[in-house]
């Protein structure tokens, strides 16, 4: 009919009359005969396949395509030109029944496995054989060998399956094939050559057998299957034998019955037995019955557990999702009211923006609710208001409680800044409250345990309740004492201490009401403070003198008071008149003249600050023991800090001891390292002078002044805004973090190096050999500082005098810019020679470079965090992302719009490259093919870019 095999079994498959499996068989044959007489004459035909078998309409087969035959004995003769496979592949489709020419010649689905591996020298007359075998397994399994199931693949990858192993099994694919077949099919397909049959005629007489219903060896061998395939071949002889075995048989029958009838007596004596047997049966069917109900019982036990636990399962694993969509909730509320409270602050809305940031939730609290607290701030943004002046300040939980002159309080809440008044008119000050006013206020204090002292133009002094500022108790001096002119808490509120104008000094013991300690300390006295740690209290005065006395837990004996202070008296007049310290007297402070307005401990008693009318602010610290005067110790002077212009007023430390703050007449507080003294920050914003101060437990400081402004400044806020670096009148080349985190570092055009020490808030200058010089680019490299000028070389500077400089010399051009990574052991520099160089090994004297080449200068580089990977932009606005494992480009990009690339940043991971270009901001990911983000318009030019750290 002149068909192919092809269209044979298509029409196998369809069922169409005449064609089926048996005739297919047939062509087989002849396919294998026309094969076996190739091979005698040394012929092999290397490309046996569906497609080059044609079959005549007499049944003849014609083996159409000889073009890849193989003469054996001799190298091939190949007319096309010899390729590659992977040439093959590329430039002749993608067929899984293409014929390849090249190293490896055939048909990959029907390829021998020495012709998939190229192994020319091995392939033979069996080659043929495995493809004839590969026909028959399309016919068994109805799909090509090697093929994917139910997909197509191209000829490459059928190649590697051929290499790889032997296809699916045709009994997985099509359990009903002829298992005689299978076993002719995959001793064809066999792996090794010698597995195979051992010529064609051998596999045709095979294939013939099973047509003809003969034994085939392949599949089994036996007298018994010979027998079965002889009945099957030969059914009308095989039925008259069976039936003279069936008369031999019946004959032998009838000779038997009469012995049945002989045994039969035998049988009924076997029904009892046999009944037995009945009943022991049903007994075990029975138990059996029992048997599988129970384990139907126990198999509907397992189910329920099973349902139950899944349902278990079901009802945690809502449980987790209502968890998560209501951390997810929550989130959403946390922002919502975040972003409200953003744009709040935006519409000068402060009241808004307060209720907000109080409603956000306090768990999800961080920076940015801060960072809108603080700018919310409306003690910050506009004072508070105390009318009549704010005299004196104090502070105590959570509150912060104002003095005014008229003798009115004012108690402010440190969270929303809501006041409460209480009046003089109340009775809070007592007798004395007008002749308070024009003395210039009403001394007061308070402890940490809720105490508050005051005392009015007299020398009663009154303690009360600092929440319900009822009466406790009251101090009473002799009738002829003057007036209290300064108040002085011990923290635990046991003592009070208090200063007259009349020049005398008490120490009270509150719980009893007597005073532990009086002494005359001269005229004048303005001050007084308690140590908190010891039995200390401080005075001074108009007079410039400081004295610090110890005092006795218990009083002196009323019997024998007069006598013990006329003898104390007389003692101290001997004791100065040979240059000697009075009695219970630590030291007297006298090295500086000027009125002393304010004294101050610090929390761990070791420091003592004074605040003169002069402007100046002293620290004195304990002397060290003289072992020839061990009943002395005396303060000394360590630190004199400048900076008001009038004179100051009040004192108080941080709460960590670590800085001291100051109020002045010039309506300014200042404040200073304790450590150094160095001057930390100025704070301003009043308009008279300053008279009272408090430092809060969450770090802000509170002041207010005469003309009744109470303002909130955070310190630490307002320090993060100073500057750090001068750079000797030229711009900042790069300002940095050091590796450690602890410093701040600041390098200018000139060479000017500026470290600043956030710990200590101090800020330390460096005159290392970088100074002097005219520098364009820099970048901090681990410890050291990498500079480049116009001479197209870098330089390496460490900080200290003696480090010596290393000299990177590599480009051809001026060095446009420089970066460094995390760890400082790799640095990125881009010239204008149009080379971007990576620097590696920088501690050796042969350091790497790794040079990256452009089509432009390169204005911009960037290197990640961990060194893995870098960026670079040239002049031509072309962004590039490299690897720096492998040294080869990642990612290019080309940046459209005005102007030129520049402020290049790159995630620390890589994933993302950022530049600038004019008003906008670009982001970069990796995979894509432009732009992901753009960022703008900005009102200026953008020049800088950075990513977080995470």
């Amino acid at each position: 009919e002149g068909r192919d095999v092809r269209e044979i079994v298509a029409l196998a498959e369809k069922g169409e009359e005449g064609w089926g499996l048996r005739r297919f068989v047939g062509v087989l044959i002849r396919v294998c005969e026309a094969l076996a007489y190739a091979h005698s004459k040394g012929v092999v035909h290397r490309d046996i396949k569906p497609g080059n078998v044609m079959v005549g309409k007499f049944g003849e087969v014609f083996l159409m395509d000889w073009g890849l035959a193989k003469v054996m004995g001799r190298d091939d003769e190949i007319e096309e030109p010899v390729s590659s496979i992977m040439h093959t592949l590329r430039s002749e489709g993608s067929s899984a029944e293409q014929t390849l020419v090249g190293d490896v010649v055939g048909t990959p689905a029907f390829m021998s496995p020495e012709q998939a591996l190229g192994k020319a020298e091995d392939v033979g007359p069996a080659s043929d054989l495995y493809a004839v075998g590969g026909m028959l397994y399309l016919m068994l399994s109805g799909q090509l060998p090697y093929q994917p199931l139910g997909d197509s693949a191209s000829p490459l990858s059928i190649l590697e399956a051929v290499k790889s192993g032997p296809p699916w099994p045709i009994l997985n694919l099509r359990p009903e094939a002829p298992p005689e077949l299978v076993a002719i099919c995959e001793k064809a397909m066999a792996r090794e050559v010698d597995d195979r049959f051992v010529d064609a005629m051998k596999l045709a007489q095979e294939l013939r057998n099973w047509l003809e219903g003969n034994a085939v060896a392949t599949y089994e061998t036996g007298a018994f299957y010979s027998l079965r395939k002889w009945v099957g071949r030969t059914r009308g002889v095989s039925a008259a034998l069976g039936g003279i075995f069936v008369v031999l048989f019946v004959s032998l029958g009838l000779l038997f019955e009469q012995a049945q009838k002989r045994i039969s007596d035998l049988q009924d004596e076997q029904v009892l037995t046999s009944a037995a047997q009945r009943e022991a049966g049903e007994n075990l069917a029975q138990m059996k019955l029992e048997a599988d109900r129970a384990n139907r019982e126990r198999d509907r036990a397992e189910e329920r557990q099973r349902e139950l636990f899944e349902s278990k399962v079901l009802v945690q694993d809502l449980a987790d999702t209502q968890r998560v969509l209501a951390e997810q909730s929550r989130g959403a509320g946390y922002r919502a009211q975040v972003i409200a409270a953003w744009f709040s602050l935006r519409l000068h809305e402060v009241k808004q923006t307060r209720q907000r940031l109080k409603d956000a939730d306090a768990e999800l609290r961080g920076w940015e609710w801060g960072y809108l607290n603080l700018n919310s701030d409306s003690s910050a943004i506009e004072p508070l208001r105390h009318e009549n002046g704010s005299y004196e300040l104090l502070a105590f939980d959570g509150k912060v409680s104002s003095m005014a002159l008229d003798g009115s309080l004012r108690v402010f809440d440190t969270e929303d800044w809501s006041f409460s008044d209480q009046a003089s008119s109340s009775g809070f000050l007592g007798p004395g409250a007008l002749a308070a006013k024009q003395w210039g206020g009403v001394p007061c204090a308070i402890s940490d345990t809720g105490v508050m002292a005051t005392a009015s133009y007299s020398s009663v002094i009154q303690l009360r309740d600092s929440d319900s500022y009822d009466l406790i108790s009251s101090l009473r001096a002799p009738e002829d004492s003057d007036p209290v002119v300064s108040l002085a808490l011990s923290l635990d509120g046991d003592f009070v201490a208090s200063v007259d104008s009349g020049g005398s000094v008490r120490v009270w013991k509150v719980d009893t009401g007597v005073a532990v300690l009086e002494r005359e300390g001269g005229s004048g006295l303005s001050c007084v403070s308690l140590n908190p740690v010891s039995n200390q209290v401080a005075f001074g005065g108009s007079d410039g003198a400081v004295e610090v006395w110890a005092f006795s837990e218990e009083a002196d004996d009323e019997e024998t008071g007069l006598t013990a202070r006329f003898v104390e008296r007389a003692a101290d007049s001997f004791f100065e008149a040979f240059g000697m310290p009075r009695r219970d007297q630590v030291g007297r402070l006298t090295e500086l003249e000027g009125r002393v307005n304010a004294l101050s401990f610090s929390s761990d008693g070791s420091v003592l600050a004074t605040a003169r009318e002069d402007g100046e602010v002293h620290l004195w610290s304990p002397a060290p023991v003289d072992p020839e005067e061990a009943f002395r110790q005396g303060y000394v002077l360590t630190k004199r800090l400048k900076g008001h212009t009038l004179g100051v007023t009040c004192l108080s430390f941080s709460w960590d001891d670590l800085l001291i703050y100051a109020g002045g007449r010039d309506g300014t507080v200042r404040s200073w390292s304790v450590s150094d003294g160095s001057e930390l920050g100025v704070f301003g914003g009043h308009r008279s002078e300053v008279r009272g101060i408090v430092t809060l437990s969450d770090e802000r400081l509170v002041s207010g002044s005469m003309d009744g402004e109470v303002r909130v400044f955070d310190p630490y806020w307002q320090a993060s805004r100073r500057t750090i670096a001068d750079g000797g009148g030229k711009s900042a080349l790069f300002v940095a973090e050091d590796p450690g985190g602890i410093d701040a570092i600041s390098v200018s055009a000139s060479g000017a190096v500026s470290r600043e020490f956030p710990e200590a808030s101090l800020v330390s200058s460096y005159d290392p050999p970088i100074s002097g010089g005219d520098w364009t680019v820099g970048a901090l490299c681990g410890e050291r500082v990498a500079l480049a000028g116009d001479d197209r070389v870098i330089r390496l500077f460490g900080f200290a005098p003696d480090d010596p400089v290393r000299e990177l010399v590599g480009h051809d051009g001026e060095i446009l810019a420089l970066d460094s990574d995390q760890s400082g052991e790799l640095l990125l520099s881009g010239g204008r020679d149009r080379r971007a160089i990576l620097w590696s090994k920088l501690e050796s004297e042969n350091n790497e470079e790794w040079v990256m080449e452009h089509s432009r200068a390169v204005t911009s580089v960037a290197l990640a965090l961990d060194g893995e990977t870098c960026a670079t932009a040239d002049s031509g606005n072309v962004l590039h992302s490299w690897g720096v494992d492998n040294r080869e480009e990642l990612m290019k990009w080309q940046v459209t719009g005005l102007g030129r690339v520049q402020g290049l940043a790159i995630q620390s991971d890589g994933a993302s490259v950022a530049c600038g270009l004019k008003l906008f901001a670009y982001l970069f990911e990796a995979g894509g093919a432009g732009a992901s983000a753009t960022f703008g318009p900005h009102d200026a030019e953008v020049k800088c870019l950075a990513f977080s750290a995470d």
